[in-house]
């Protein structure tokens, strides 16, 4: 064999051996144990927590990752998270952070919205007492939304309304429509409008849906008077019927109010109000229009005492009544005749005595 085939072959054997020699060192050296990373808490959402509506604790969970994938600004306890409003909606499993709060003790921007205190039949108009306005998140406001109780006030709804829904335009009929008055008329009542002048307390603001009124019937005296005896010994004629007025209705409930006015005299213009009464009511009613003048009394809603003397005549306003005839003999004498005539004069009306000035 050649010297230089020889010393390649010996290199060789040589640098086998140095490499199982070193891949069994390897072997037998125990694993360098790794290094541990350092944890943190932080709060997750186990639901989806919306948009300006305080953190229950209940929907959020604590869990210990790593430091270095812990998001910036996380919340680490329960009580951190606890009470505090979204200012943009956390998803189900994501990390609660700081970034999309509110700051501590600020709340949400919110709007003025009207819901229904009760429900609210299709067609009927609202009473004010029937919804409350409350303040609602501007994000959770609905489209269309009312302010005000007042704003509702006389709307009525194209669609039934339930118990504590926000009253929205798109669930109201137009302002300019009429409601449906029938469905305010409970079975076995009747709906009958009394018209009263103009110059009232019906147009002075005072009168409202639901309120109670009674109503007075005002006769003026009549025309005809008693005809004069004939004799002294004749009897006085029918009595001259006297101005009165007299409470016909006592505690009606108004149903509506409307006005109405005369173009060509501001004067001749009415109030038209509809009162829920029985159907004997709405005859008594119906006849008293025709015999004089209706007017309505307000009453206090809780007051539902009824009044038994609810009449007035001229003799209530301190006036003294016509003053008795003063009779008169009278001899005449016709040709050779002479004979006697009794005659009845008027003496007119006393006037009253005049205030004392203070």
């Amino acid at each position: 064999m050649r010297p230089q085939t020889f010393a390649v072959v010996l290199l060789a054997l040589v640098s086998g051996l140095a490499a199982v020699w070193g891949v069994n060192s390897l072997r037998r050296k125990p694993p360098t144990a790794a290094v541990a990373e350092e944890k943190t808490a932080v709060a997750f959402a186990l639901e989806d927590l919306p948009q300006d509506e305080p953190i229950d604790a209940e929907k959020i969970e604590i869990r210990q990752i790593p430091k270095s994938q812990a998001p910036e600004g996380a919340l680490a306890s329960a009580e951190d998270v606890e009470a505090r409003i979204p200012a943009i909606a956390t998803l189900k499993g994501e990390a609660v952070v700081e970034a999309k709060l509110l700051p501590r003790g600020e709340k949400p921007a919110t709007f003025s919205v009207v819901f229904a205190l009760k429900d609210l039949v299709a067609g009927m108009p609202i009473d004010p007492s029937w919804v409350e306005a409350r303040d609602v998140p501007r994000s959770k406001a609905p489209e269309g939304f009312l302010v005000s109780a007042e704003d509702a006030a006389s709307r009525a709804p194209a669609v039934a309304i339930p118990k504590d829904e926000p009253v929205v335009e798109l669930k109201l009929l137009p302002r300019e429509s009429r409601p449906n008055l029938a469905l305010m008329v409970p079975p076995g009542m009747r709906a009958f409008t009394v018209q009263t002048p103009r110059f009232s307390p019906t147009l002075a603001g005072l009168i409202r849906r639901g309120n109670r009124v009674d109503v007075l019937l005002t006769t003026a005296p009549s025309d005809q008077a008693s005809p004069a005896p004939t004799s002294p010994t004749a009897a006085p004629g029918p009595a001259k019927a006297e101005a009165a007025t007299v409470t016909v209705i006592q505690n009606a409930e108004v149903l509506e109010f409307h006005e109405t006015s005369n173009p060509r005299d501001e004067l001749d213009g009415a109030a038209a109000v509809t009162l829920l009464v029985t159907p004997r009511q709405a005859a008594v009613l119906d006849l008293a229009r025709n015999k004089g003048s209706l007017q309505l009394s307000l009453r206090n809603d809780d007051d539902a005492a009824s009044v038994e003397n609810a009449t007035a005549t001229l003799a209530d306003l301190a006036l003294e009544p016509d003053l008795e005839p003063t009779t008169l003999t009278i001899r005449t004498l016709r040709g050779a005749t002479v004979g006697r005539d009794v005659i009845r004069v008027p003496r007119g009306r006393r006037a009253a005595p005049a205030p004392a000035v203070r």
